[in-house]
């Protein structure tokens, strides 16, 4: 008689946390696994004690699933696993939870992190299959009984000289096997082996086997893929379930993706600095809309830092976004987003030194003091502002910094329900001040009139 499977035990722990496992050990695929996510950009570092384990994890949040156990690492300031699915799906501007009420009901199951991913891939996949799958013509080259296409002469002569039997041949054919496809059946493949809730592994099983007969994966360069996709009304429908696709291929790192289906450990973690970047981005995308201010998304600037002897740039400057005013062109205003636990200790100086370089490069055309913002994750709503002075060895002041708290649930369900609330106006409001602290009266007075018409 078949035995009933055995689930290994679950440890929840939150994220910038150090606590001791007792009586645990790693086997040789753990010590690896723990290695590879201890040395990429420091997700999570396992220690062995003589009694357990020490594990100390940091701001990457999901599950990691060992041969003896498996733990779970939730975040502090967004909520249970539902929660973090609902800032992932907002700041991923898909917008599906609104569609799927089954991942709701989940959320009392002890579900994971990765199976409500899962559920909401699937989903996605099934809408696409519903909807008929995308074909292309594909450039195909193979031996043939006659001539297809355009003949190889110089192939056919070096692997079939002197014999008309089989023809090597190039010619196009129409084919489901395309890149938009193959990223589906790519995700799908990952989850099959790794989702632990029954109902979930059942129904991506099935949309797997689907995408199975119509796409295969060897050759598939993901990288490659990711870069030179573009949407169109054509393939539009797809960039939904590629968005989850890519959050989950991410998540388990792209050198695993291929890896062995029958490997019991793995880890999915998600880089939550990266994923509140992206929320405050679309927040204030959505909060400054229809006002005299506009959201400049992350890019690269090569003209702050230069290297005066060779007359070229230093170094690259990213700020996480830019507000500029659209009365005063060139007034700008830096936005730095730091997921850290700054309502609990003080801001790091590496942040303000940094954030006081993206205000005094960028201020130089406001004409009141330079200001940055720093936004941070709150653990409370109400939390309270810190205001930092720059000053010079005189006294004088040079910039200011403002650290702003936000409470990412309150802000998310005033996004969710589209009008502004505490949050968000709190936010808008210290935005319209710094940038008129350096306007003239006639000046915001004519930009006011300028915007109401």
């Amino acid at each position: 008689m078949k035995q009933p499977a055995v689930h290994p035990p679950t440890f929840t722990v939150p994220e910038w946390t150090t606590f001791d496992l007792k009586g645990r050990t790693l086997a040789e695929d753990d010590r690896q696994l723990v290695a590879r996510l201890d040395g990429v950009g420091s997700r999570l570092s396992v220690d062995k004690m003589w009694d357990g384990l020490r594990i100390t994890t940091r701001s990457w949040v999901g599950v990691i699933r060992f041969h003896g156990f498996e733990l779970q690492v939730v975040p502090k300031l967004v909520g249970d696993n539902l929660g973090l699915v609902e800032l992932i799906d907002y700041a991923a501007g898909l917008d599906a939870l609104d569609r799927h009420p089954a991942v709701r009901t989940l959320k009392g199951s002890g579900t994971c992190l990765f199976d409500l991913l899962a559920l909401l891939l699937v989903e996605a996949c099934e809408r696409v299959v519903r909807n008929g799958l995308l074909s292309d013509y594909c450039e195909v080259e193979e031996e043939i009984a006659v001539v297809r296409g355009r003949l190889l002469v110089q192939k056919q002569l070096l692997k079939r000289f002197g014999r008309i039997d089989r023809l090597e041949c190039r010619y196009d054919e129409y084919l489901t096997d395309i890149v938009e496809n193959r990223i589906l059946l790519a995700a799908l493949s990952v989850c099959a082996n790794r989702v632990g809730h029954p109902a979930v592994a059942m129904r991506v099983r099935r949309v797997l086997a689907i995408f199975s007969e119509v796409c295969d994966l060897p050759g598939l360069n993901l990288r490659l893929a990711r870069s030179s996709l573009v949407y169109n009304r054509m393939n539009e429908h797809y960039r939904e379930p590629h968005e989850l696709a890519w959050l989950i291929l991410d998540g388990l790192g792209i050198e695993d993706i291929f890896a062995a289906g029958s490997q019991r450990c793995f880890a999915f973690l998600l880089n939550m600095n990266r994923l509140f970047e992206r929320f405050i981005i679309r927040w204030l995308r959505q909060m400054l809309a229809g006002s005299e201010f506009r959201v400049i998304p992350p890019r690269r600037d090569r003209t702050i830092l230069w290297n005066a002897e060779l007359a070229r740039p230093y170094a690259s400057v990213i700020p996480d976004l830019l507000i500029e005013s659209t009365c005063q062109p060139g007034w700008y205003l830096p936005v730095d987003a730091k997921y850290k636990l700054y309502d609990q200790r003080n801001i790091a100086t590496g942040d303000i030194y940094q954030t006081f370089l993206y205000a005094y490069a960028y201020g130089e055309k406001h004409p009141a003091l330079p200001t940055a913002f720093v936004l941070y994750p709150a653990s409370s709503p109400g939390g309270g502002q810190v205001l930092l002075h720059v000053r010079r060895s005189g006294g004088a002041t040079s910039a200011q910094l403002r650290a702003i708290p936000v409470h990412i649930p309150t802000a998310l369900a005033e996004a969710r329900l589209g009008r502004a609330g505490s949050v968000s106006t709190g936010l808008v409001d210290l935005v319209k001040k710094a940038f008129a602290a350096g306007t003239p009266q006639q000046g915001r007075q004519g930009c006011g009139a300028a915007t109401a018409k």
